[in-house]
C-alpha cells in the first residue's frame, strides 16, 4: 500500500490547532467510508428480509383462497385470486434476489476493507448495486434513493483510490465478477422460492377438471 494511498485510506493527520480553526477539511478517508456503506446496505437487506416475510406469509394465504375457491367451484374467484397470486410471486423474487445481492455486496465490501484492494474489488460492487437499483426502484423508491446514495459514494471512492494508486477503473463495466453475484443471487433465489412456495394448482383453463386436479390442489394446500 503506497503512502499516498494509506492517508487515503486511514485519512491525514491534523494539528489541534487546524482542527480547530477549520483549515484543513479533507473527504472522509476511504475506510470509514466503507463501512459507511456495509452498515447501510445491512440495513437494507434487513429491510428487504423483513418484507419478504410479510410477502409470504400473504403468498400462503392467497394460494389458500385460490384452492378453497376452486374446491367450492367459485372458478372466476378463484382465477381472480390466481392472477393477484401470480404477481405477488413476481415481487417476491425481485425482493429476495435484491436480498441476496445485497448481502454479497456487503460481504465483499468487508473484504474490501480488511484488505485495503479498493480498485480491484469495489467497482464490481458497484457494479451490483446500481443493478439491483435499477430493478427495485420501481417497487421500492426509497430503497432505490439508498441504494443511489451508497452507489455514489462508492463510486467517488473508487475514483479517489484509483487517482492514489495511479490505477484506472471503469465502473460502467460489468465485469465477471459482478456478472457472477448477480448470477448466483437470482439462481438461489429461484431455488428458495420453489422450496417454500408450493405450485399453483391448475385451474380449468389450464387444464381439463378432474378429480385428479382437485387432489393435486389438496394436496399442495397440505404442503
Amino acid at each position: 500500500m503506497s503512502e499516498k494511498f494509506a492517508k487515503k485510506w486511514v485519512g491525514p493527520e491534523t494539528t489541534w490547532g487546524e482542527k480547530i480553526k477549520g483549515m484543513v477539511r479533507p473527504q472522509p478517508p476511504l475506510r470509514p467510508r466503507i463501512e459507511m456503506a456495509i452498515g447501510r446496505l445491512q440495513m437494507l437487506v434487513r429491510s428487504l428480509d423483513q418484507l419478504n416475510h410479510r410477502l409470504i406469509s400473504r403468498d400462503k394465504d392467497l394460494f389458500n383462497r385460490v384452492v378453497n375457491s376452486y374446491q367450492e367451484h367459485r372458478l372466476e374467484e378463484a382465477k381472480v385470486y390466481a392472477s393477484e397470486l401470480a404477481e405477488l410471486r413476481k415481487l417476491e423474487k425481485t425482493v429476495l434476489y435484491s436480498k441476496l445481492a445485497l448481502e454479497q455486496a456487503a460481504l465483499r465490501l468487508e473484504t474490501v476493507k480488511e484488505m485495503g484492494d479498493v480498485t480491484a474489488k469495489l467497482g464490481p460492487v458497484v457494479a451490483v448495486i446500481k443493478s439491483v437499483k435499477s430493478g427495485i426502484s420501481s417497487i421500492l423508491p426509497e430503497a432505490g434513493l439508498e441504494l443511489s446514495t451508497i452507489g455514489d459514494m462508492l463510486s467517488e471512492t473508487v475514483m479517489e483510490a484509483s487517482y492514489a494508486t495511479g490505477i484506472p477503473v471503469n465502473l460502467d463495466y460489468m465485469d465477471q465478477d459482478a456478472e457472477s453475484i448477480l448470477k448466483e443471487a437470482a439462481a438461489m433465489a429461484e431455488v428458495k422460492l420453489r422450496e417454500k412456495l408450493p405450485d399453483l394448482p391448475k385451474l380449468p383453463s389450464e387444464a381439463s377438471s378432474s378429480p385428479s386436479t382437485e387432489a393435486k390442489a389438496s394436496s399442495n394446500v397440505a404442503k
